[in-house]
């Protein structure tokens, strides 16, 4: 009798069946890592400016300059420029005042002609579903966040 060899073909059909299981229930897991991480940065940059804005407008106090519409702010070698002692949203300005490794900063201005930043990743396109737009409360300086995550 000889010795056989080898799988069968009904051992190699399980297998293959039992891995295609596998990789339909572990697949989209790790798919969504991506994505999640993107989401992350962004919320990252978020938090990074409003720890910037907090030191900016602590800064801004001790000078008195809390209550102007305009004033310049010194951090470290960078002149940042506030508005009622927030940073003034600029491009220019929230990169004096935190570093953005890995995401494009851009000035737009919407329809209404409110002046608004964009943070994404790449140079920016209307089309951009994952993105920060931020936006500066013209009375208070305050700055506002909206984050549009669905493509990311």
């Amino acid at each position: 009798m000889k010795k056989q060899n080898g799988f069968t073909l009904i051992e190699l059909v399980i297998v293959i069946v039992i891995l295609g299981v596998l990789s339909a229930t572990v697949a989209p897991k790790f798919l969504g890592i991506h994505s999640g991480a993107r989401e992350s940065v962004l919320k990252g940059a978020v938090g990074a400016i409003k720890g910037a804005d907090g030191i900016v407008y602590g800064k801004s106090v001790i000078a008195g300059r809390e209550n102007l519409e305009r004033s310049e702010i010194k951090s470290g070698k960078n002149i940042i420029e506030a508005a009622f002692g927030h940073i003034f949203n600029t491009k220019i300005n929230l990169k004096n005042a935190v570093n953005f490794d890995g995401v494009d900063v851009t000035e737009l201005v919407n329809s209404m002609g409110d002046d608004y930043t964009v943070i994404s990743f790449g140079k920016w396109k209307d089309t951009n579903t994952c993105h920060v737009k931020i936006y500066q409360d013209l009375e208070t300086g305050e700055l506002e966040f909206e984050l549009v995550n669905e493509g990311c």
